[in-house]
């Protein structure tokens, strides 16, 4: 038997005892969609996610809310408070998105998620004037904030404007939404840069 053989031989045998044929995809990852995110499609699906709430945001509708994973109630908050709850259908008009507080971070309310991403979105709808994190995150030029205490065990995913895009910390903010084990949105928070 010649080199070449040899080899070819030793590959077949190799892949032969990985397991599996072109057959059984039944344990094949790629052969369905995973029903929860994995850290290797967090990434895409974080920005799908996102690009999704920019849509809902630049043109409200049923059809684009429904295109968020919201859970049947979601909690609206500003900084470190959850403030007010909406039910899942009342998220695809934009006065939902209201906390209605006197003040907060030295800003006089209300205050709403989607108008200040609306307000910022360019007219495309997509994340480039954004930047996208996935847990915690600076609060603009200060240390990261906590997140409400009971939510701290959920994943938290958020949209702020790219630092070219604002000339400085008066025009940030930051819309964390805070996902559980099933990748549905329980909560929502805003926050601002205190002047």
């Amino acid at each position: 038997m010649n080199t070449r053989s040899t080899i070819t031989l030793a590959v077949v045998l190799a892949c032969a005892a990985c397991g599996g044929t072109d057959g059984d995809r039944s344990e094949d990852p790629v052969a369905s969609p995973p029903s929860t995110t994995t850290t290797a499609d967090a990434p895409f699906y974080d920005n799908a996610l996102l690009e999704s709430l920019v849509a809902l945001a630049v043109e409200p509708s049923p059809a684009n809310a429904d295109a968020l994973p919201f859970a049947e109630r979601v909690r609206l908050g500003l900084g470190p408070d959850l403030v007010v709850t909406q039910p899942r259908d009342a998220l695809s008009r934009t006065a939902a998105w209201s906390v209605d507080l006197k003040a907060f971070r030295g800003y006089v309310g209300p205050f709403n998620a989607l108008e200040l991403i609306s307000e910022h979105a360019d007219s495309t709808g997509s994340l480039t004037t954004f930047q996208v994190t996935n847990g915690e995150h600076p609060h603009c030029a200060a240390p990261p904030m906590p997140p409400p205490a009971d939510l701290a065990d959920q994943r938290r995913l958020s949209l702020q404007p790219a630092e070219v895009s604002i000339d400085g910390c008066l025009e940030w903010f930051t819309v964390d939404l805070f996902l559980d084990d099933a990748n549905t949105i329980t909560a929502v928070t805003l926050d601002l840069w205190e002047p």
